[in-house]
């Protein structure tokens, strides 16, 4: 399974509906939904793991929002399966 089939398995599964590619590179891809959330889906387990470390720090310190930036949902690839963050 690749990763697009990944996003739109999971979009179904939450019932988002995905708009368009935000942007794709070494890491994985990102795509817009319906909401003002982003799914990103990630193609090696330690890049998740990564960010995921990122964003409870931010959490930690209370930092709620970046400037405009939407909502992010992390599908992480272990096993081929999604998972959200």
């Amino acid at each position: 399974m690749n990763l697009d089939d990944v996003i739109q398995r999971y979009a179904r599964q939450h019932d988002l509906e995905l708009e368009k590619k935000l942007g794709d590179g070494t890491d994985g891809l990102v795509y817009k939904t319906h909401q003002t959330t982003a799914i990103k889906a990630f193609d090696r387990e330690k890049q998740f793991y990564n960010e995921l470390g990122c964003y409870q720090r931010l959490q930690e310190l209370e930092c709620n929002k970046l400037g405009s930036s939407p909502s992010l949902y992390c599908v992480a690839l272990t096993n081929r399966s999604a998972s959200s963050k």
